[in-house]
């Protein structure tokens, strides 16, 4: 089972159901203000389901190397800051109510902290030439 792939295509999933669901109900009753919202907390839901689900293709390939446990965190940081990013803008927008605590901050600061697990996987990433390859 590979816990990061399903949680990434149940982000997308859940982006195109909102998706769906924003266009068709929501939007025609919000003012403008709580579109804009909705329209930023959907790019970084989308967004984020990208690249959760492109983590859980990799992961497989890694599992014997040293890259696996960086990289599965860097998933599960960017998934955590995607629900509270996303889902907390957008149940403001349409509710009109602020969620009490820093649930958006904190959903925006777990997604910086999983961009830069990436940035770590990838900087002690060793790549070998063909050269190297050979010998």
């Amino acid at each position: 089972m590979n816990p990061i792939l399903i949680v990434g295509a149940l982000l997308g999933l859940l982006a195109v159901a909102f998706g769906a669901l924003a266009e068709h109900l929501l939007l025609p009753g919000l003012e403008e203000a709580a579109i804009r919202r909705i329209d930023v907390a959907m790019d970084f839901h989308r967004f984020g389901a990208l690249v959760v689900t492109a983590i859980g293709l990799v992961l497989p390939a890694v599992e014997t190397s040293t890259r696996h446990r960086p990289l599965r965190w860097a998933g599960g940081l960017l998934a955590a800051g995607t629900v509270l990013f996303s889902f907390t803008i957008c149940l403001t927008a349409v509710s009109g109510i602020a969620l009490p605590g820093p649930l958006t901050p904190l959903g925006g600061l777990l997604q910086l902290v999983g961009w830069m697990a990436l940035i770590w996987v990838g900087w002690h990433s060793q790549r070998l030439s063909p050269a190297r390859k050979l010998a």
